[in-house]
C-alpha cells in the first residue's frame, strides 16, 4: 500500500494539462483547463485564479462566493466539515496533488450549479 507521500508523488509527477486538454471527453473543462500551470500540479492558488477568470462568479447555494482552500487534518467542529464549511464559508477544502479534488474543482468552475 502507498504511502500518502508516495500517492502524491506519484500523483504529481503523471499530472499534464495536455492529458485532458483537447480530448473530446473532457472538452467542457477546457475553458477551465487552459489557465492551468503546465508544468506541475495544479494547488489552491492556481485553482482560485482559474476560478478569478471565469466570466462569471461561482457562488454556493449560499450566495457564498466559492474559493478553494488547503485541507487541514480533521475539523474539531461543525461548522469546519467539509459541507458546512462549503455552505458557510465558501470554501472548497482540497488536497494537495489530488486528481479526485482536482475534478472536483473542476466541477464547480464548470457546472457551478450541480454543486451549489
Amino acid at each position: 500500500m502507498l504511502t500518502d507521500e508516495a500517492r502524491a508523488a506519484a500523483n504529481a509527477s503523471s499530472w499534464s494539462v495536455f492529458r485532458a486538454s483537447g480530448n473530446a471527453l473532457f472538452a467542457s473543462l477546457d475553458p477551465v483547463l487552459r489557465g492551468m500551470p503546465v508544468d506541475r500540479w495544479p494547488d489552491v492558488a492556481a485553482l482560485n485564479d482559474a476560478a478569478q477568470r471565469r466570466d462569471q462568479l461561482v457562488v454556493n447555494a449560499n450566495g457564498e462566493p466559492i474559493r478553494f482552500v488547503p485541507q487541514e487534518g480533521r475539523p474539531a467542529r461543525f461548522e469546519d466539515a467539509y459541507e458546512p464549511r462549503i455552505f458557510l464559508r465558501g470554501e472548497v477544502m482540497v488536497r494537495e496533488s489530488n486528481w479526485h479534488d482536482l475534478f472536483n474543482a473542476l466541477v464547480w468552475m464548470t457546472f457551478p450549479r450541480s454543486k451549489a
